[in-house]
């Protein structure tokens, strides 16, 4: 299995990381954009793509902007959907090296971004996989009361935020660990930044109809980083004929780094139905 890594330029500022992994063996399908979460960055999902590159997939991933190595302040978004328009600027990147329309798979607030890219009409993948995705978030009436303050005072500093824990990420205790001390993730967040990821869910449930291509949901029951209210929500919203509903009752939020058997159970899950469904 080859891997590289490229610059994709979004904006006069701002250079987006972006890694690929060709498959190891050749078949006729489509490339796959692998989305990361908030605070982390698209190397924590290598074995995801080595997994999807096994069954014959090219793998694309990238750093979101201010994330990983990719430019950018760390928690600092310039206007609500910067986000969703640099997930877009990599779709049509992608788009441009392979003859088919890319498959999305996106995870938490990933998931929130390609999820409102599809809902807002902006992109539309041939597949469409949502991990968990960050529909419903987690705030204290305190918590909410400190949005609202720093939203008037100052909506674009970032601040170092608890929202994830690392012992919620994963019941896997090397995972944690690895969390904890990985020097390229972060927990920085601006009250603007905080208001997007609290509200953006609200127009994906809004527009749920707008999600027309075959879309596996698949999401953490005992989700203690984001609401899996949300993703229930959305399990109802899909159109019935393009959706595929798992929940994993027992797992927190990073399905796929949950323990080793749990994880392969997942992973294959996930295998396939990209596989059933493409090759249709």
């Amino acid at each position: 299995m080859s891997h590289s890594a490229t610059i994709l330029q979004v904006d006069p500022q701002t250079q987006l990381n972006i890694h690929q992994w060709q498959p190891v063996v050749s078949k006729d399908l489509p490339p796959i954009i692998l989305i990361h979460g908030y605070g982390e960055h698209i190397g924590r999902f290598a074995h995801v793509a080595k997994y999807l590159s096994q069954l014959g997939f090219a793998v694309w991933g990238y750093d979101a902007r201010g994330h990983g190595v990719s430019q950018g302040a760390q928690g600092f978004i310039g206007y609500d959907d910067v986000l969703v328009d640099d997930c877009v600027a990599v779709f049509h990147y992608v788009a441009k090296q392979t003859p088919k329309i890319p498959v999305v798979i996106a995870h938490s607030m990933g998931g929130l971004t390609a999820s409102l890219a599809v809902a807002q009409g902006k992109i539309k993948p041939v597949a469409l996989v949502l991990s968990s995705p960050l529909l419903r978030v987690r705030m204290s009436i305190w918590q909410k009361c400190l949005l609202n303050l720093g939203l008037k005072l100052f909506k674009d500093k970032p601040i170092h935020s608890p929202a994830v824990d690392a012992k919620d990420v994963s019941r896997d205790v090397q995972i944690v660990e690895a969390y904890r001390s990985d020097p390229l993730n972060h927990a920085m967040v601006s009250p603007r930044m905080a208001r997007w990821m609290r509200h953006g869910g609200e127009s994906v449930l809004l527009n749920a109809e707008q999600f027309t291509m075959p879309t596996l949901l698949i999401y953490a029951g005992d989700d203690r980083v984001v609401d899996a209210a949300g993703s229930d929500d959305l399990s109802q919203l899909l159109p019935v004929d393009c959706a595929t509903v798992r929940r994993y009752d027992d797992a927190y939020h990073e399905i796929f780094n949950e323990p080793e058997v749990e994880r392969q159970i997942v992973l294959q899950h996930m295998g396939e139905w990209l596989l059933t469904t493409l090759m249709r």
